[in-house]
């Protein structure tokens, strides 16, 4: 249930944006129960939208968020694209010329994207950016162990 509130609740643009210019866990804390009530009003609108408005082409997007990627962007651009999908990549304020590898490519959306702990709201703004043009949306995430 804790997850599911949590999710209702970061997904509006109030919090995205507060969770970008504060790095305060506790006034983030204290704004996310606060907008509890929004946060089920939203989910349980695009639940009904969903329901009954199907507006979306059939298009296939991979969502990565990256940071110091400069060495294996080249290869998944090129997997990806080849596999027909759109790339939207948000980058976690890279210092290793990645901005400049990626720009090269057509199917392709470069996003800068400053902050720490920001992963979730970068995955909600590309939901709500994306949702009536995209279909299908993936997310990857690399997992260094």
């Amino acid at each position: 249930m804790m997850r599911f509130l949590q999710s209702c609740v970061y997904s509006l643009d109030i919090m995205i944006y507060f969770r970008g210019k504060s790095n305060n866990e506790k006034l983030r804390k204290i704004l996310s129960i606060i907008l509890i009530p929004a946060g089920i009003v939203r989910y349980i609108y695009a639940s009904i939208k969903a329901m009954f408005i199907n507006t979306k082409s059939e298009k296939c997007a991979v969502v990565l968020i990256i940071k110091n990627e400069g060495k294996y962007i080249k290869e998944y651009v090129e997997y990806y694209t080849a596999l027909d999908c759109d790339l939207i990549i948000y980058d976690n304020d890279s210092d290793d010329g990645t901005a400049s590898i990626v720009k090269k490519y057509r199917n392709v959306t470069y996003i800068p994207w400053h902050g720490k702990k920001r992963q979730i709201d970068a995955y909600n703004q590309a939901c709500k950016k994306y949702e009536k043009n995209i279909n299908i949306l993936c997310f990857l995430m690399q997992m260094n162990f």
